[in-house]
């Protein structure tokens, strides 16, 4: 009997002291996500799918626009290798499972819920014949392989017989999935060696800011109307990269205020918008043409893409968000 009661004793205070950790664990985790809030990769994201918005909506305005896929691939590197290293003292399995589980719960619910809202628009938009011909290409957008399904049918992302396919912006997702795969591997080979030869790149604030200035200038450049008669595009789709990877680098040590460009709300819903706007230009240019009316598209479709995002991102992205932060700690005691 007195066993009995001490083993239920020792079991409630291995509960209450489980809980208090827990709880622990959800104020500290809350906390560095306030002190991780990066304004430097927000406004980089920001200026990204403006440019990404600028590019698909007017071309010729923004020829260099497409190079902001190029920047999400820097952002999302970054923060692919910071959650990593976060859990660098972790078990292998409890490594790739919570680098999954984070990245599912970011990135699939809004995608697919776009991809279907995509599949069923295109059966009461289109015809039967412009279904067809772009629905072969749908199961690569719903798992995840569009850029080789694409460059094996028609070779070049920028065909004429590609570009009018409402989920073409796909590709970039696949991209990044596919690097996911990888990603763990990759960074569990590299610490093994690299990371114990690394070194420190001490600099001072004003040093940083000055090279963090210069790096956004660069940045910048994607906006700018550059003729491709002067100067070729894969010149300026290097610099600009590179000078949002030097960006990030530097400016985690400056003494700037980025949040004074008022961007930060497009940051928050630039993965909405990418998702959203692609489609709704297709779809407003198809509907003008099969109506034959006239309008501006553009304007009409960045209108529509906005007020799409923001009913996407705050109704169904941020309450998922939330509710994932809590169940990754759920998450990670069912690990141990």
């Amino acid at each position: 009997m007195v066993t009995n009661c001490s083993y239920h004793a020792l079991e409630e205070q291995k509960d209450e002291e489980k809980e208090i950790i827990v709880e622990e664990e959800k104020k500290i985790h809350s906390t560095i996500a306030v002190k991780e809030f990066r304004e430097d990769i927000a406004l980089l994201r920001a200026l990204a799918i403006l440019a990404v918005l600028g590019y698909h909506f007017w071309p010729t305005i923004f020829p260099l626009g497409f190079i902001g896929v190029d920047i999400f691939f820097v952002i999302s590197g970054f923060l692919i290798m910071r959650i990593l290293e976060s859990l660098k003292n972790e078990r292998l399995d409890r490594v790739f499972l919570s680098f999954y589980y984070r990245r599912v719960k970011r990135i699939l619910p809004l995608y697919y819920l776009i991809v279907f809202f995509i599949g069923f628009s295109m059966l009461f938009l289109y015809t039967a014949v412009w279904a067809q011909r772009y629905f072969r290409f749908y199961f690569g957008a719903i798992f995840f392989f569009p850029n080789f399904q694409l460059q094996q049918a028609e070779g070049n992302y920028f065909s004429e017989a590609t570009e009018k396919m409402p989920f073409l912006h796909s590709w970039s997702l696949g991209v990044e999935m596919q690097f996911y795969l990888v990603a763990p591997f990759l960074f569990y080979i590299s610490k093994m060696e690299i990371a114990q030869s690394m070194g420190y790149l001490t600099l001072t604030r004003k040093q940083s800011d000055i090279l963090s200035v210069i790096y956004l200038i660069n940045t910048s450049l994607l906006f700018f109307p550059f003729p491709d008669k002067v100067t070729p595009p894969h010149f300026f789709q290097i610099l600009i990269t590179i000078s949002s990877a030097g960006f990030i680098l530097f400016s985690t040590n400056c003494s700037i205020s980025w949040s004074r460009f008022r961007l930060g709300y497009i940051a928050r819903i630039s993965y909405a918008l990418y998702l959203v706007h692609f489609p709704i230009l297709r779809f407003t240019e198809y509907l003008q043409q099969y109506y034959n009316k006239d309008f501006d598209v553009p304007l009409v479709s960045l209108v529509i893409t906005f007020l799409l995002s923001i009913v996407a991102h705050h109704f169904f992205e941020a309450p998922l968000l939330r509710r994932a932060q809590n169940e990754t700690q759920c998450f990670k005691w069912n690990l141990i």
